[in-house]
C-alpha cells in the first residue's frame, strides 16, 4: 500500500484527532489473508482469499499512530485503536 503522513487534525475510526503530529495514512491496495495450519496442523492446500478494498470518502481513513519510547523501541496503534 501506499503510506503518507496524515494531515493534523484529522478523525481517525475511533475519533482520536491527529494532534500530535505522529499518524500516517495507510493506504492499501491488497489485502491477503493466508491459512495453512490450525492448531498445529496443516492445511492443504492453504486457504487464500484477496481482497481489493474500495475507497470509501464516507468512511474514516485507516492510518497509524507511532509513539517513538526511545531510538529503538515504537509503538504503534492502529486507526481502531488496537497496539
Amino acid at each position: 500500500g501506499d503510506v503518507k503522513v496524515a494531515q493534523a487534525g484529522t478523525l481517525n475510526a475511533v475519533g482520536v484527532r491527529n494532534d500530535r503530529g505522529n499518524r500516517v495514512d495507510v493506504d492499501f491496495r491488497v489485502i491477503s489473508f493466508e491459512l495453512d495450519e490450525i492448531l498445529g496442523t496443516a492445511v492443504k492446500p492453504a486457504l487464500r482469499k484477496t481482497l481489493i478494498p474500495r475507497v470509501d470518502p464516507g468512511v474514516a481513513q485507516p492510518a497509524n499512530d507511532i509513539t517513538y519510547l526511545d531510538e529503538t523501541t515504537r509503538i504503534v496503534r492502529g486507526g481502531d485503536g488496537a497496539l
